[in-house]
């Protein structure tokens, strides 16, 4: 059958939303936004550091490639680590 939660006393509601705001601002930490670069494939294989670029101004602080870094050399690898910590993506 379907299962219904158990009721809340006005007591204990009172208490947890008085206690809510400070465990939320004690667990406050700094969770980085990142975006797949999949979703961008198309842009991305046209011009990377364009994009890359772009996804930095949008406010991503994090990135994540797909497999068509598979086919980088150790170089190309390098330039594109050069550009995110130029941009100030991870």
């Amino acid at each position: 059958g379907v299962k219904t939660l158990a009721p809340v006393s006005r007591r204990s509601f009172l208490a947890l939303s008085a206690v809510a705001p400070f465990a939320a601002a004690q667990s406050n930490r700094h969770i980085p936004i990142g975006l797949e670069l999949y979703s961008v494939r198309d842009e991305l294989a046209k011009d990377l550091p364009g994009t890359i670029r772009a996804v930095a101004k949008m406010g991503y602080q994090v990135v994540e490639f797909f497999s068509p870094y598979y086919d980088w050399t150790p170089e190309r690898a390098k330039e594109v680590r050069a550009l995110l910590d130029e941009v100030g993506l991870r």
